[in-house]
């Protein structure tokens, strides 16, 4: 078609399809269509794709640089008036300083995805602008176009922007530590007394006491020999050494985990010297069916708690004894460790080793067989209630 097509105006066109072939074609044919002669320029493109030339953006970075933010405001309004989107100008702004930090180091002037005189541009401005700068501008940018659609002033949204960042060189430059110098300390003017009228040959130095304090510092005094006033350095104050203080105390408060434990252990060695001092200790339960029944429901209890996997319904059936043999009821045989714990803990309250648990194993009760159908149901319910089958006869009732 003989179409004259500028290099900068495809590649602003590619950028604007973002991958899309389709809309890509779409605003080739368009462009030039409305061009009129066959040519596509990099102006008409800025101008069908409502876009802004890097140029302003490179004016507005350079005002806010400079702390010029009216300049930078009145920018904008001539943005937003010519009918451009705040939110695109927005977005292209943090593009605008994401190309001015890669063209910060030559090793990265690769990724501009500009033309060559664009890029040699911004190369040269990314040398007078420092890289603080741009770091922060291009966080609040990001953050001010994320927050954008929900802002119900979305214009002033973006003029708070403009003025966050053209306050940063001002921050910068307040927030830097001053030097300043040492003072070195000066030793108070001494008084000076004539101690006689009658021996004027002789003068008195007085000098503050607190002043004497001050480590390093050397007094002068004036004395007069042979009618002649020389000035005599007095030697250097004594300072009067403190007594080093107290080392903070080392003991350490014990923690409550250490205490209970001490406690623990202190009543466990009495118990022991208790036993085996006191041979008249406590008489042993009687070994009987209620205590047994009544201990071995305490320690089911206590399984349970515990989440043992131990068959602890076992303890809740119907125990026998006979002598010093203990039988539980089970439906199944008994595990060893479970036999051997509850043995242990039997002998242990009763205090004698000679008892012995078994289990017994008895046959679970079946379930009656359930009901399904209408006359299943009906039978049920006359083994329960007798009378229903009278009823249904005197009646004259069918079971459907």
């Amino acid at each position: 078609e003989k179409i004259v097509a500028d290099t900068s105006a495809l590649l602003l066109i590619s950028q604007r399809a973002a991958g899309s072939l389709r809309d890509a074609l779409s605003m080739f044919d368009l462009i030039v269509t409305f061009s009129g002669d066959h040519t596509l320029t990099y102006e008409a493109a800025l101008r069908h794709l409502n876009l802004l030339d890097e140029k302003v953006y490179i004016a507005i970075t350079d005002a806010l640089y400079a702390g010029h933010i009216g300049d930078a405001l009145l920018q904008y309004d001539t943005i937003i008036r010519q009918g451009f989107d705040g939110y695109q100008f927005v977005g292209d702004l943090g593009k605008h300083l994401r190309n001015l930090l890669v063209a910060k180091n030559l090793k990265t002037t690769s990724l501009l995805e500009v033309n060559p005189a664009v890029a040699a541009l911004y190369t040269a401005k990314a040398e007078e602008i420092s890289t603080s700068f741009i770091f922060e501008a291009l966080s609040l940018a990001q953050t001010c176009q994320l927050h954008y659609k929900a802002s119900p002033h979305q214009r002033l949204h973006v003029e708070m922007l403009l003025i966050d960042i053209g306050q940063l060189q001002e921050k910068a430059a307040t927030s830097q530590p001053k030097m300043v110098p040492v003072e070195t300390a000066h030793a108070p003017a001494p008084t000076f007394k004539v101690a006689s009228k009658s021996t004027p040959t002789h003068v008195q130095v007085e000098v503050d006491d607190k002043a004497k304090k001050k480590k390093g510092i050397v007094y002068p005094s004036l004395q007069a020999v042979g009618g002649k006033k020389l000035l005599v350095a007095e030697p250097e104050p004594t300072l009067r050494t403190l007594p080093p203080k107290k080392p903070a105390s080392t003991t350490r408060i014990p923690s409550i985990s250490e205490a209970q434990a001490r406690a623990v252990a202190n009543r466990a060695s009495e118990g022991e010297k208790a036993q085996a001092t006191d041979h008249t200790a406590a008489p042993a339960l009687l070994l009987n069916t209620q205590n047994v029944t009544k201990i071995c429901h305490a320690y089911a209890h206590t399984m349970k708690k515990q989440h043992a996997f131990f068959p602890v319904e076992t303890l809740q059936h119907p125990i026998s004894l006979a002598g010093k043999q203990i039988t539980l009821a089970c439906y199944k045989p008994l595990p060893d460790s479970f036999q051997k714990a509850i043995t242990a803990h039997l002998q242990a309250k009763f205090q004698d080793n000679e008892i012995v648990v078994q289990g017994q194993v008895r046959h679970a009760p079946t379930a009656p067989p359930k009901s399904y159908t209408d006359l299943e149901k009906f039978s049920s319910l006359c083994g329960q209630h007798p009378n229903v089958a009278y009823l249904k006869k005197t009646l004259s009732l069918v079971v459907s």
